[in-house]
């Protein structure tokens, strides 16, 4: 007689755990007519996976536990019911100023190099399993997260990480089971272009995946996981599907509901990989838009090369002790940061709280910094300090001090968030957990109205190129300086009040990248292993600081603004108070790469369209 039984016939666990649950049985059960359900979803939601698809099971469910109290689980099957019983109490939280210890991981990893659904749901090899034992095995990462593309993945492979964690326990790693939900929404900018308000987040401690179109699939997936942690994935890589960057448009895409699931962004990999530097501004951005995050260090890797040694940066989650309850607290409370050598032991208080933390109200911030290593290495030592607040703005700088003990003090009564960026003597950076101040977010800005750009001219000063392509209406059509740094002169021929200028970042259409003779040039000689290296190369050549100055005669110029540009994916809007001008300089002081690659010092500027906002 076929013997069936439940995976577990008792569950006492943690509110905001998921972790599955399924029939055991000699006979294969994944595509019988069985039911999952539940007496009580304020204790416990169920995530099934029974549909036509091939590759859908019926023999297993997730199940995220949503409150505190019992409920009975019961599988249905060929007229008998099985049942577990389920209590769940409150997660364990770090109270503040627990001792905490640092762990290291990797938060996006991959178990295939496959990119084909089919192709992945046919392999032979690279399974869900083999990747748990290799870590399992290697051991030297505190955790690890699986994040198979949610278009290439499937229900049996995603469901599948959950059973094997169980599988292979115990296990001196904690894996994440998830995946890198695939959002991809296209829509037209003012000039008619398809821009991409969308990208790839990295999803764990969620009952379901998701690849869509729209935003509302996306929030309607995730509202049954409450405590899922998601990442913003490489927030600005380019040239994938169409022309441009990745743009969550985080000053759209804001509301409460993706607010709850954000929870990071990722900073790329620990080889000091070029997008790490734009990477950063998504960081700010989504802090100026009131969106509670951290950042993370992750390989991206596409198996089978896993493991520590796979990324030499590390996500660092700070928490009471090695386990998945604690790591959860930790993740869904923002204590965790990104270092580029895996080896910069970081902790620091603003006003005598943690971070993260919220400070109460104040206008002076006492922060206490202790930045060291975890192994003895010289040149891993911090020896410059950044502290970035409002608008990704650098607002103090210090420099060949001994950060393993240092205290200084800010004054700001505006500030929202402050968060540290520090360098060794090689150029490698960490990025810290953020401090909140409790000041609101800036209210919506209004719509600007373009000012018509008829008989509009553009001059590159420091040349004196004719540079009007700049004022076509085409960002399709691009100027393509000499120059690293340049001078734009817009001449409107008549007096206007304005108050913003509009600066578009060329296409990255990788396709077609590899034919520039500049790129082609840069890619030969300082590329060798880099995934995307035309399209790093041609990010490089951005516009990165700025300053745009007014005149109304075209020899007495006023400075109105300055400061850093932090979107890539078509139109970024500089605004500043209103006035009267008939000519504007747009001064590009320094290009995206120039901050990243000593070796892309020499490239040149590259600039799509500029316009005018009354």
């Amino acid at each position: 007689m076929m013997q069936i039984r439940l995976s577990q016939a008792k569950i006492e666990s943690f509110k905001g755990n998921v972790l599955p649950l399924y029939l055991i049985s000699d006979k294969d059960l994944s595509k019988e007519d069985i039911t999952f359900h539940t007496d009580n979803e304020e204790v416990v939601i169920l995530h099934t996976f029974k549909s036509d698809d091939p590759q859908s099971i019926a023999h297993g469910a997730l199940l995220t536990l949503v409150g505190v109290g019992h409920a009975t689980v019961r599988a249905d099957y060929a007229g008998e019911s099985y049942c577990c019983e389920v209590s769940v109490r409150e997660m364990r939280r770090a109270k503040p100023g627990e001792p905490l210890q640092y762990f290291f991981g990797d938060f996006h990893d991959h178990t295939s190099k496959i990119h084909n659904h089919q192709q992945f749901a046919d392999r032979e090899e690279g399974f869900v399993i083999d990747y748990l034992n290799f870590q399992k095995n290697d051991g030297r990462l505190d955790f690890a997260v699986i994040s198979d593309h949610a278009v290439t993945t499937n229900d049996r492979d995603f469901f599948a990480g959950f059973t094997g964690v169980e599988e292979i326990a115990p296990s001196p790693v904690v894996i994440f089971p998830g995946a890198e939900c695939e959002v991809t929404v296209v829509e037209e900018d003012r000039f008619g272009l398809p821009y991409k308000n969308s990208g790839e987040i990295v999803t764990v401690n969620s009952g379901a995946y998701v690849c869509t179109r729209t935003w509302e699939e996306y929030f309607e997936a995730m509202a049954r996981s409450p405590f899922a942690v998601c990442v913003l994935a490489h927030p600005f890589i380019s040239g994938h599907s169409t022309r441009g960057c990745w743009n969550f448009s985080l000053d759209r895409n804001n509301s409460p509901a993706f607010k709850q699931l954000i929870k990071g962004v990722e900073m790329g990999d620990g080889d000091i990989r070029s997008s790490n530097g734009i990477h950063e501004y998504m960081y700010s951005l989504a802090l100026d838009q009131g969106f509670r995050v951290s950042v993370t260090c992750a390989s991206d890797g596409h198996g089978p090369d896993w493991g520590y040694d796979r990324l030499v940066g590390k996500t660092v989650i700070m928490a009471r002790e090695k386990s998945k309850e604690a790591f959860l607290d930790a993740l869904l409370a923002n204590r965790f940061y990104a270092t580029e050598t895996g080896n910069v032991k970081l902790f620091y208080t603003v006003n005598g709280q943690e971070a993260a933390s919220t400070l109460p109200l104040a206008d002076t911030y006492r922060f206490h910094v202790s930045a060291t290593t975890f192994k003895d290495d010289p040149t891993a030592k911090p020896t410059a300090l950044r502290v970035i607040s409002d608008y990704g703005k650098i607002v103090a700088e210090f420099e060949n001090v001994d950060f393993s003990d240092f205290d200084f003090e800010l004054k700001s009564d505006t500030a929202r968030y402050f968060y540290l960026r520090f360098t060794d003597e090689k150029g490698r950076r960490t990025w810290s957990a953020p401090v909140w101040t409790s000041r609101e977010i800036d209210p919506p800005k209004p719509a600007l109205t373009p000012i018509p750009k008829n008989g509009f001219t553009v001059t590159e000063l420091e040349s004196g190129r004719d540079a009007s392509v700049l004022v076509n209406d085409d960002p399709r059509e691009s100027f393509e300086s000499e120059l690293e740094t340049a001078t734009y002169l817009i001449d409107m021929q008549k007096e206007y009040t304005v108050s913003a200028l509009g600066h578009y970042t060329p296409y990255t259409d990788r396709r077609r990248l590899a034919e520039n003779p500049v790129i082609s040039q840069k890619i030969l000689a300082n590329f060798g292993r880099d995934k995307f290296p035309e399209v790093a190369t041609a990010v490089s050549r951005f516009a990165s600081k700025y300053e745009i100055l007014t005149s109304t005669d075209g020899v007495h110029f006023e400075l109105c603004d300055k400061g850093q540009i932090r979107s890539f994916s078509g139109e970024e809007i500089l605004r500043f108070p209103a006035r009267k001008a008939r000519f504007v300089k747009f001064r590009v002081l320094s290009i995206t790469g120039r901050e990243w690659r000593p070796f892309f010092d020499d490239l040149t500027l590259h600039l799509a369209e500029l316009s005018l906002f009354a």
